[in-house]
């Protein structure tokens, strides 16, 4: 004899056929919304580190700003200030500022 949930899952997939409907796929929704909400995140956090303000102190920007000015072209400030830090990033953004990109 068939149980009552093999007789309620033919009840269906007849109800579904007549229909020609395909049947609610309730757990790949709930996966993609969640994936969008992780993707929106990553998406916020890499804006956010682009935007990030550079922090230096008064002393920092201006001894840079001296510098930039002193080795006067972007291809020699680019080679001095090469690292990946927020002093090397404010003098190329301030060498860009000043001679142009």
């Amino acid at each position: 004899m068939a149980s009552t949930k093999d007789t309620e899952k033919k009840t269906k997939k007849k109800a579904v056929a007549k229909k020609k409907v395909a049947p609610k796929k309730k757990a790949a929704k709930k996966k993609t919304a969640k994936k969008k909400a992780v993707s929106k995140k990553k998406a916020a956090k890499k804006r956010a580190r682009k935007t990030k303000e550079i922090k230096l102190t008064e002393s920092q920007v201006k001894f840079i700003n001296e510098k930039v000015k002193s080795l006067g072209s972007i291809e020699k400030v680019r080679a001095l200030y090469s690292l990946d830090d927020n002093v090397c990033k404010f003098a190329v953004k301030k060498a860009e500022e000043l001679f142009g990109k």
